[in-house]
């Protein structure tokens, strides 16, 4: 069954088991992904004809009334749905889920036009890679005047990162027994004693861990990684219960491949334990740092499930020991059209998550396309993100390209979680700038929790304005960083390190990179010395878009945007550099360096 139902449990022990999920145990990330039918992730076999209706998402959608033709869609999430019209020419597809037949018949027709209707959904699919195949039958409701099929999007839940031990992704072999605790993840656990017996569960990720109990009951088991032995002889003993244990976890897997994690059942027991059961809670693929990983400059780089990152015109974040990395998604807008040009073609703002900074799992859309009021005009760019400490609040500024460029305006938007949703507060924000113009822009928050704005004046000059406590407005406190007399700038940043503040920023060539200047100060709206090249060879090919401080090293590093490398035809290719900052305080000096190999945790490069 593709639905899973589950029985009603009376209100008062609903809540009890919700206290204890939250108070005790694990917790799971949930979001969406929409993917427009002009994407292309989605693969359409046949003649399928383009159609523009500003009522569709994105303001187009695709049809075809030849039998047999489809579109199919890969996904790596528990639920699906399809989303499209309703009229009074449209006619009957099937739809496959995994190969499999799920729902035949499914009818298009309506007497009047419905837009971004739910034509099909299936929820309770085990979290992991999944397919969906819309089919056209040629067939129509006898009212209908024609057999149109059509597609506007399809929306996907990601996977989570925790699975459940009654998740249909773990495969059991022999024989195994559910069990109910409150104190396991979900309140569920299953058991077996069987020798040889196993679990089994498959994932794209580059950490995985078993969680289960400890008890007195409790056995010994192997773990095999990817068909091969990995830890013999867990024990799973203890004198007394306790729950959602990490009996097993591995790191450094490759990323965005797939791999399988088997537990297996020995018979084996400590000699305190009066059985041999092994017992699993959950598995865990959230990412854990891992300190040798590296990045590879100059190459392609895939987030944990296998595909293409795409968060362009980046910010990061750090919130505890995870990076958060926003970012601009061309995925179906190849030419980078901005303005007006593109908004058919808007994404919204991604976002990634990371421990080591180098093993990035989709996290969602942190922003997404406005249904209404601002954001809905042009193309939204440059997401950053900081925390304010006395809202309690996640604050993002980006700039919207209106008309054309640079018709371009700052707006702000906030959140209570670091992934979003980001809900936009306040509208063309005016700055210290003659005329209050801006364009590229970056956040920086200091360590005193003060906030500034570093931005593109309109002039080619970079400024850098102080924010309001609250982060949502600028104030009248500016400075000019890098004036265009001495380089003519965009794409700015700035950081705090060695007791310096350093302001960056990349020359005016488009979609072309260019060396990195910059500007050293005392103090963030200090006098700043006169901005100098820091960057020099492959360094060169990027535009700036962040400074990023790394607590665990103590080492600044830069993000860039190299464009057009290696597909000149599509933006969204554009590969990323992460580039080493050093500043010597005594000379006032800085300076980026590339390295086709570096890991930004600990600093290594090569």
């Amino acid at each position: 069954m593709l639905t899973v139902k589950r029985m009603k449990k009376s209100f008062i022990l609903y809540v009890a088991i919700i206290v204890l999920f939250f108070s005790f145990g694990l917790s799971a990330k949930a979001n969406t992904e929409r993917v427009d039918d002009a994407s292309n992730s989605i693969t359409y076999g046949g003649a399928w004809a383009n159609y523009s209706d500003g009522r569709d998402f994105k303001g187009t959608e695709k049809y075809s009334d030849t039998a047999n033709d489809y579109a199919e869609l890969r996904f790596y999430g528990n639920s699906i749905k399809w989303i499209g019209p309703k009229n009074n020419k449209y006619g009957i597809a099937d739809v496959y889920v995994d190969g499999v037949l799920a729902q035949a018949g499914v009818d298009l027709y309506s007497p009047t036009m419905k837009h971004q209707q739910v034509l099909f959904s299936a929820s309770g699919l085990s979290s992991q890679m999944h397919t969906i195949k819309v089919v056209v039958t040629g067939n129509k409701n006898a009212a209908s005047t024609a057999a149109y099929v059509v597609i506007d999007q399809f929306v996907y839940a990601l996977a989570p990162d925790i699975v459940d031990d009654r998740d249909l992704a773990i495969s059991y072999n022999g024989i195994w027994t559910h069990f109910s605790d409150a104190l396991d993840y979900n309140a569920t656990e299953k058991y077996s004693n069987g020798v040889n017996s196993y679990a089994e569960f498959s994932f794209y990720g580059t950490a995985i861990k078993w969680i289960g109990p400890k008890n007195n009951n409790l056995g010994i088991s192997d773990v095999y990684i990817d068909g091969v032995l990995d830890q013999a002889g867990i024990d799973a003993y203890a004198p007394a219960k306790t729950h959602q244990q990490a009996l097993y976890s591995k790191t450094g897997l490759s990323s965005g491949v797939k791999h399988t994690i088997k537990v297996v059942v020995t018979g084996s027991k400590n000699a305190s334990s009066s059985n041999t059961y092994l017992a699993i809670d959950a598995f865990d693929t959230s990412t854990q740092a891992n300190p040798n990983a590296f990045v590879s400059n100059n190459t392609d780089w895939y987030d944990t499930s296998g595909k293409l990152i795409s968060a362009h015109e980046a910010g990061m974040t750090q919130v505890g020991n995870t990076y958060y990395w926003f970012g601009t998604s061309y995925t179906d807008n190849p030419r980078g059209n901005y303005g007006n040009a593109g908004h058919n073609q808007l994404n919204g703002m991604n976002v990634y998550a990371s421990n080591d900074l180098v093993n990035w799992k989709y996290a969602g859309v942190a922003l997404d396309v406005p249904a209404t009021g601002v954001g809905t005009v042009g193309t939204n760019h440059r997401p950053h993100v900081i925390f304010n400490e006395s809202t309690g609040k996640y604050v993002m500024w980006f700039f919207e390209i209106r008309d054309r460029y640079p018709d371009a305006m700052l707006h702000v938007a906030t959140s209570d979680t670091p992934v979003g949703p980001y809900i936009i507060q306040q509208a063309t924000i005016a700055t210290a700038a003659p005329g209050g113009y801006a364009q590229d822009f970056d956040l920086f928050k200091d360590t005193d929790g003060s906030a500034y704005l570093i931005y593109d004046d309109g002039t080619r000059s970079i400024r850098v304005d102080k924010l309001s406590s609250d982060y949502l407005n600028t104030t009248s406190s500016s400075v000019m960083a890098i004036p265009n007399t001495v380089h003519s700038s965009e794409a700015p940043a700035m950081i705090k390190y060695n007791g310096k503040y350093l302001v960056t920023a990349s020359g005016v060539l488009g979609w072309g990179g260019t060396p990195t200047w910059g500007a050293l100060a005392d103090t963030p709206l200090g006098t700043y010395s006169t901005a100098k090249q820091l960057t020099s060879g492959m360094g060169s090919w990027i535009q700036n878009t962040d400074l990023v401080y790394v607590s665990n090293s103590n080492t600044v590093f830069q993000i860039g945007d190299s464009w057009k490398n290696p597909n000149s035809s599509d933006i969204d290719k554009s590969r990323y550099f992460f580039m080493p900052v050093s500043i010597n305080a005594q000379n006032n000096t800085a300076s980026i360096t590339y390295y086709s190999q570096y890991n930004p945790l600990t600093g290594w490069h090569n």
